[in-house]
């Protein structure tokens, strides 16, 4: 009966190679995923960041755009009422001419 004994403990030993196997699998498998899960972790900070900057100049130009208009819209408000300020001067004494007759 040796030879069958033999065999048994060679399938023993199978079987324990076998589960030292699947342990060393499941092992790699686990470092696997922590790996994954902190590089897509660091990959999604790094997005977020990238975002929030495009974001902040983003609003920067807004601003600036809108110091801009506000501006040119200024500066056309003054150039109409200097317009209109002369025009009014130019009314007032067409009409102080006709009244007076010089």
């Amino acid at each position: 009966m040796p030879i069958f004994e033999s065999i048994r403990t060679a399938e023993e030993k199978a079987e324990a190679l076998r589960a030292k196997a699947q342990e060393e699998t499941k092992a790699l498998l686990e470092r696997a995923r922590m790996t994954a899960a902190a590089e897509a972790a660091r990959i999604q900070a790094e997005t977020d960041a990238k975002v929030a900057a495009v974001l902040a100049e983003a609003d920067a130009r807004a601003e600036h755009e809108s110091r801009r208009i506000a501006a040119a819209a200024e500066v056309s408000a003054d150039a109409d009422a200097a317009r209109a300020k002369a025009a009014r001067e130019r009314a007032l004494a067409a009409v102080m001419k006709k009244v007076t007759g010089a």
